[in-house]
């Protein structure tokens, strides 16, 4: 995803019309979620993307094209219908609104059309590209300390140097 994430911004929309299967055949999972995240870096901040994905149920026929598009299909685990869900929460786009099914004569082209749009506040990141914040982890340390007035258990570096201070001789 790394690669993905270096995109420079250049883009208010971005259409994506009937190639989502394509992609994933023969590139599988993989290659979609790179897609999704090549064109969210590649939209400017409040841009859109307008998705048009082929139906699950039309991946069969085309899967036995080749060897690899139909390996891809055989390990395809997120399908058509996961795509909003995937956009949203792990690519980061704020809103995602299905528009009206166009009418056309052919049947496989009455496609739902998806508006994702990013951000107006979008920083260059999408959620999985993120920096993670650095957690801090506490452990707990616990010392004796002879002093001159017996041993004390000190349970943090803090009391620790302050135990150290006070038994040290002035």
């Amino acid at each position: 995803m790394e690669k993905a994430c270096s995109q420079t911004v250049e883009y208010d929309v971005i259409l994506a019309l009937s190639i989502t299967k394509w992609i994933h055949l023969n590139w599988g999972d993989s290659g979609v979620e790179t897609l999704f995240h090549r064109i969210y870096h590649h939209l400017s901040p409040g841009g859109v993307l307008l998705l048009e994905p082929q139906v699950w149920q039309s991946y069969a026929r085309r899967s036995k094209l080749t060897a690899t598009t139909l390996k891809h299909y055989q390990a395809i685990k997120m399908t058509p219908e996961q795509f909003n869900d995937y956009l949203l929460n792990q690519v980061g786009f704020a809103s995602l609104e299905s528009l009206p099914t166009p009418k056309h004569s052919a049947k496989g082209f009455q496609r739902p059309v998806f508006l994702c749009t990013k951000s107006e506040s979008s920083d260059q990141y999408c959620n999985l590209c993120r920096p993670k914040q650095k957690s801090v982890t506490k452990k707990r340390l616990s010392v004796r300390v002879s002093t001159d007035n017996g041993e004390k258990e000190k349970d943090d570096d803090t009391e620790l140097a302050e135990a150290h201070q006070s038994s040290s001789p002035s």
